[in-house]
Parts: structure tokens; sequence; C-alpha cells
């Protein structure tokens, strides 16, 4: 009889991926700096996409875009 052994093992704890906070969350947590920068990145973009596709395209992607 081996004393302090139980039949059950106990499992390490993992992460609960119950609730991933959503990208608005992650947005509000930026300092106010990288906030901006994130702003001129997706203005640029924003732009570069009218001027690749089309304006129609491109408000119709960001649209319905999940």
């Amino acid at each position: 009889m081996i004393v302090g052994m139980s039949a059950k093992r106990s499992r390490p704890k993992r992460p609960s991926w119950d609730y991933l906070p959503t990208s608005i969350e992650l947005f509000e947590t930026l300092p106010s700096w990288a906030k901006v920068i994130v702003y001129v990145i997706g203005v640029v973009f924003f732009f570069y996409a009218i001027g690749h596709y089309s304006v129609g395209h491109t408000l119709l992607r960001v649209i319905f875009s999940p």
C-alpha cells in the first residue's frame, strides 16, 4: 500500500478560453499614442483600398466584412 498517492491525478489548470477580449476592448487598453498610430494606418489603408479597387467595392467590403 502506497501512502499519499491518490487514485486521481490532478490536471494542471489551463487558461479559460471562455472569455476572449474583443478587438474594441483590446483597442481601449492601448495608450493614446498607439491609438493615433492605428487610426493613421487605418486611414492610409482605406485610401489605398479606394485607389486599388474602387470606392464602391471598398465600401461594400467595409460594410459587409465580418
